[in-house]
């Protein structure tokens, strides 16, 4: 008997919180109404604890999520988390960019900054469009959209700074939930971003394979990434991108 009263006082925290009360009310009158031991009453109390954790779903507060390390975020803080992230891509992508126009202009490089960054000499998709237009157009064709050659420019800009604002989103997530210093957090998205862009366009055909490659260029590249992710971490630093416990 005594189990099946714990398990009905369990199930009355799935109720409207007024009925509740009244059946909570009801089933103490009932339990010490007959004899019962303080033992009892413990129980009873044992019940109703594991009744609110069962209809919370975890052992924390409802309205916070558990990430790794044991870290925790308010569920509306993770929002906040990703805004902050993203704020730190599109810095971190703008001091990337910055460091390859400085190159392209000690290599006798002349348009502006903003006609660089923003237009493309390129007037197709093939070979001579840059890597993250090839992207647009392959995921364009994948879910049967059709972009015009005239797009090129714009297809580049848009899957360029999406991929750093989105590489800044999982850097500002990982920043409040992993245990390490905001920095290394920033530097290891870096690395993580330029890794996985060979990775992943090698498999499509976009990049060569990474083996193909010269030490110069990869170099080039890779501290390229770097720069990104020291400005990931001191961005993230900055905004507050680590949760206090």
């Amino acid at each position: 008997m005594l189990a099946l009263r714990q398990t009905a006082l369990a199930s009355i925290h799935h109720l409207p919180q007024p009925i509740a009360r009244q059946a909570d009310r009801r089933d103490r009158h009932r339990v010490e109404g007959h004899g019962a031991t303080r033992l009892d009453r413990i129980d009873v109390d044992r019940a109703q604890r594991a009744g609110r954790h069962a209809a919370h779903g975890t052992r924390g507060h409802p309205d916070e999520r558990r990430l790794a390390g044991g870290r925790s975020i308010p569920a509306m803080g993770i929002v906040g988390t990703a805004t902050r992230g993203m704020i730190a891509g599109a810095a971190a992508t703008a001091a990337m960019d910055l460091l390859w126009y400085r190159r392209y202009r000690a290599d006798d490089g002349e348009d502006s900054f903003s006609t660089w960054e923003f237009e493309s000499s390129a007037t197709n998709y093939g070979e001579d469009a840059p890597a993250p237009a090839r992207v647009g157009k392959l995921v364009a064709d994948k879910v049967g959209v059709d972009l015009p050659n005239s797009a090129v420019a714009t297809t580049n800009n848009v899957v360029h700074w999406m991929s750093g604002l989105g590489w800044g989103e999982a850097a500002g997530v990982a920043a409040a939930a992993l245990p390490v210093p905001v920095l290394v957090t920033g530097m290891a998205t870096g690395v993580a971003a330029w890794g996985t862009s060979y990775a992943a366009l090698g498999a499509v055909g976009i990049y060569k394979p990474i083996t193909e490659y010269d030490a110069e260029t990869l170099w080039k590249d890779l501290s390229a990434h770097l720069v990104f992710g020291a400005t990931l971490g001191v961005v993230l630093t900055a905004v507050g991108a680590r949760r206090r416990r």
